[in-house]
C-alpha cells in the first residue's frame, strides 16, 4: 500500500487478507479438498454452509465426528470461504477455546 497518494488518487484495501489473518486458521483447505464420500458427511449441508448460508441469519455450526472423519478440514474450508466473502471468524482448538473461557 502507497504511503502517500498523488491529488484523485485513492487506494482500496483488501480487508479480506487482515480477516483471514485475524481468523488464525492453522491450515488452508478448500471444499474440494474434504473427501465428504470417506464419512457420512451430508455434502449439501457442507455445500450450503460453505456457500455462507450459516451467516443470515448469524447461527452456530457444531460439528461431531470420530477422530479423522474431516470435521477440522471441513471447518476451515466453509470458514476461508465465508471469511473471503466478507464474514470475520476465528479458529479456536478445543482447549484454547476452554481456557478462552475460563478466563
Amino acid at each position: 500500500m502507497p504511503l502517500w497518494f498523488a491529488p484523485g488518487e485513492a487506494y482500496q484495501f483488501d480487508w479480506s487478507h487482515y480477516r483471514l489473518s485475524a481468523a488464525k486458521l492453522p491450515l488452508s483447505k478448500e471444499l474440494v479438498d474434504v473427501d465428504v464420500s470417506a464419512s457420512p458427511v451430508n455434502a449439501d449441508l457442507a455445500r450450503a454452509l460453505h456457500g455462507g448460508s450459516l451467516l443470515a441469519p448469524p447461527r452456530n455450526v457444531i460439528l461431531v465426528g470420530g477422530t479423522g472423519t474431516g470435521k477440522t478440514h471441513l471447518a476451515i474450508a466453509i470458514a476461508l470461504n465465508c471469511i473471503r466473502n466478507g464474514a470475520r471468524g476465528r479458529f479456536f482448538d478445543v482447549v484454547d477455546l476452554v481456557n478462552r473461557l475460563e478466563a
